[in-house]
């Protein structure tokens, strides 16, 4: 897994010319490939003072966010956190499918990942997939579950999916929206 170094620390820092390429460069190269360091980049582009910057900027951010979603990135990093009870790849997907198929998406924000965990908990699909999840056979080695084991494993994967959405979720302290790049300003002016 690549890992934030000194030198992308120092670049987040003395944002330039030269920096705002070299950032262009890293988005472009795939490398970074957790949420938190996505969302460490995405407060950057942001911050940007100058508009034609934030502009060069904005396509390679959103092309990096999108890779880490279709990439599978996101689905094993979610993965990571359910050890015992591991994320559903089905509700990915179908989190993915609903977006893209959602003109209000893009309407709403640019940050793909954050569309794709916020659609999870708005359309109920946590839910329905720890049931779908908990009524597979293969969940009960040829046994026939009673009505509250079920009960019981889909809570246990509900509770574990929902509580890996919230971790995520935390990366942003206010909502990735087309409003965020003004709040990040006011804060970066204030360094």
């Amino acid at each position: 897994m690549y890992e934030i170094n000194d030198d992308l620390k120092s670049l987040l820092v003395n944002f330039s010319l030269k920096a705002a390429r070299d950032l262009i460069r890293l988005l472009e190269s795939y490398r970074v490939n957790t949420l938190t360091e996505l969302c460490q980049l995405e407060r950057t582009v942001m911050s940007t003072e100058r508009e034609v910057d934030a502009r060069a900027l904005q396509e390679p951010m959103e092309a990096a966010l999108r890779y880490y979603v279709t990439s599978h990135r996101f689905f094993c990093e979610l993965r990571g956190l359910t050890p015992t009870f591991p994320f559903s790849g089905e509700l990915v997907a179908e989190a993915h499918a609903r977006v893209v198929s959602d003109p209000e998406s893009r309407l709403r924000s640019w940050n793909l990942p954050w569309l794709c965990l916020v659609k999870m908990k708005e359309d109920g699909l946590l839910v329905s997939y720890a049931n779908f999840q908990a009524h597979k056979p293969e969940m009960w080695d040829g046994m026939i579950p009673s009505q509250e084991q079920l009960a019981s494993l889909v809570f246990y994967f509900q509770k574990a999916w929902s509580e890996a959405v919230e971790t995520m979720l935390r990366n942003w302290d206010i909502s990735p929206t087309w409003s965020y790049r003004a709040h990040w300003r006011v804060l970066a002016s204030r360094s």
